[in-house]
């Protein structure tokens, strides 16, 4: 099974799936077509009640990224996957740390260690930033974590971004 079978064929097909069908006023039935800005791009709502003209206009940039489990996948699978998410236009791709699966299967699927994914994550691609959501404090050495964030940091190029959290899943921290 490729994971590459399920997804669209590029970023724009999430962000834009049907732009043939879709005008700029789609998302609010208000806006008359002399009101639409001629910088709207099709497929972008363009509510300008209240517009000033020579006002300051504030905007606002959509990232999209994708929070991708390491488990259920083989590796050459995410591989594959996140190679499409990258060369597809997202911004960020994460993974997560868990010792154990979720939910259990007493280690009958693949699932991998957040920190060698992401190492093989950030040499996988080029452009999208890299995350965990997020590292539990509770189950590594906090010098060791720093010293394999700052060399995640340095595969990736620049594009690793750090997240530390006090954890939640209470049966494993208790586990590990």
């Amino acid at each position: 099974m490729t994971a590459s079978r399920f997804l669209p064929r590029s970023i724009g097909d999430l962000r834009n799936p049907s732009a043939s069908s879709r005008n700029a006023n789609d998302c609010d039935p208000t806006v008359r077509p002399d009101q639409v800005s001629r910088t709207t791009s099709p497929g972008r709502s363009a509510n300008l009640r209240g517009f000033r003209p020579g006002a300051r206009v504030r905007e606002v940039t959509l990232q999209l990224g994708a929070h991708v489990g390491q488990q259920n996948f083989e590796m050459d699978e995410m591989r594959d996957l996140w190679r499409w998410l990258d060369t597809s236009g997202f911004d960020w791709i994460s993974a997560w740390d868990h010792i154990y699966e979720a939910p259990p299967a007493g280690g009958t699927i693949p699932h991998f260690e957040a920190v060698a994914t992401l190492a093989a994550l950030a040499v996988e691609t080029t452009n999208a930033r890299l995350g965990c959501l997020v590292f539990y404090v509770g189950y590594r050495n906090p010098g060791l974590l720093a010293k394999a964030a700052i060399t995640i940091d340095h595969l990736a190029g620049g594009r690793f971004e750090l997240g530390l959290g006090g954890g939640w899943h209470q049966w494993e921290a208790e586990a590990y």
